[in-house]
């Protein structure tokens, strides 16, 4: 049987994985990884808001690094977009009011406002990648949050060209499956295209190692299969 062409991110994470696929005589296409860079400026006072979400695990991340007190966040209520972001905090000792089932602006903005029973005049502090908040903050706008928007890292794409040329493989059908090592690999997706997976994944099978990646494809609105399932 002819061999599969699958996609990944080129990080370490993914070498082995990689060579094994291609050892099992699979294509590897791989995509670059976009540039994180986290913004070194402390944050607003936090008990100016009712609610901070942190968007992804990049953001937790970069909070972490610039060094944000935690302390502060025991006194105002805190949504993690997704259960790595709630892991993340977990580590750090901060717990999560909400972790929305999905990671779209408008799952996310109705789970807090339910658990608030609105949200108008609400003041909510979104921790986000300079280019990644846009949709959620309109979402929470809309619904009448006073929202502030504290941009802790800039994500950049090394090579916008090559970018072009593997979403073209995407959408073209030249790709079989994607595979995706860790949650922020879903993340470099979004980042990459400026698109949520689901709408440039049509047509291919997303592929992830572990429970914690699973459940973050499901938030984002695809059907994940564990694997790969590499012949020995």
């Amino acid at each position: 049987m002819d061999g599969e062409t699958y996609a990944m991110f080129d990080t370490l994470l993914n070498v082995s994985t990689r060579d094994k696929l291609i050892n099992s005589g699979h294509r590897v296409i791989s995509f670059p990884v976009p540039d994180i860079r986290t913004i070194a400026k402390p944050l607003p006072a936090l008990d100016n808001f009712e609610w901070i979400v942190f968007t992804d695990i990049f953001a937790v991340d970069a909070f972490v690094e610039i060094g944000s007190p935690t302390d502060d966040l025991h006194s105002i209520r805190v949504c993690a977009v997704g259960d790595a972001v709630a892991d993340g905090l977990r580590s750090i000792q901060v717990h999560s009011d909400v972790i929305p089932l999905r990671s779209s602006p408008l799952d996310v903005v109705a789970a807090v406002a339910q658990y608030e029973s609105g949200l108008d005049g609400m003041p909510i502090l979104l921790v986000a990648g300079t280019n990644t908040f846009e949709n959620l903050a309109r979402e929470f706008e809309t619904a009448g949050a006073e929202v502030t928007v504290a941009a802790v890292y800039k994500a950049s794409i090394v090579n916008p060209a090559e970018g072009s040329r593997l979403r073209a493989c995407l959408i073209g059908g030249a790709v079989d499956k994607f595979f995706f090592s860790c949650p922020e690999d879903l993340l470099r997706l979004r980042i990459s295209f400026n698109a949520e997976p689901v709408e440039i994944l049509s047509g291919v099978t997303v592929v992830v190692p572990d429970g914690t990646t699973f459940r973050t494809a499901s938030e984002n609105g695809l059907h994940a299969e564990i694997g790969p399932k590499i012949a020995r």
